[in-house]
């Protein structure tokens, strides 16, 4: 137990090892069941909230910040302050920022889309990007397609091994 005199402020722990832990003080609290379950709470310029069932759960909360929920195979995190968010399904995966969207499915597709420029890869056969400021797109899709086109208008596409055809500027 510490007094008012102590270096670190009021505040009290509780042990019985190896089953509990508690331990209170101004700046946070930290319970401990086993070493297997952990809560704790931190309070200050930067507070949160946060719980752990090992290996089984682990989430955090932060008012105004991140919220992170994590599992096995599952990881969820999100700000809503800056409107982003990340979810991980085995192995879907999906992350939305300020700046682009991208998902999968790894390690078989990839697909980004951005202001900018838009990119789809399904291994081993079909890639596809595309610049929106110039227009400009190319897609294969091996063995039997290929697309692409310029900003100039210029297009060349193949339908291996029926048709190959160019055309435009």
């Amino acid at each position: 137990m510490r007094g008012e005199g102590h270096a670190a402020g009021v505040g009290s722990t509780t042990v019985l090892f190896p089953l509990f832990l508690r331990d209170r003080r101004p700046e946070r609290d930290l319970d401990v069941w086993t070493p297997l379950v952990w809560r704790g709470r931190v309070r200050g310029e930067l507070p949160r909230n946060s719980l752990a069932v090992v290996p089984f759960y682990f989430g955090q909360r932060q008012p105004g910040g991140v919220d992170v929920d994590a599992s096995l195979f599952v990881v969820w995190a999100r700000n809503p302050t800056r409107h982003t968010h990340t979810l991980v399904a085995g192995p879907y995966f999906h992350r939305l920022t300020r700046k682009h969207l991208t998902a999968g499915l790894a390690p078989l597709a990839f697909w980004r889309d951005s202001s900018k420029q838009r990119l789809l890869v399904v291994l081993p056969l079909i890639f596809n990007v595309e610049k929106k400021d110039t227009r400009e797109r190319t897609t294969v899709a091996l063995p039997l397609w290929f697309d692409r086109i310029q900003p100039s208008g210029r297009r060349v596409w193949m339908a291996f091994p029926f048709v190959v055809a160019t055309y435009g500027a």
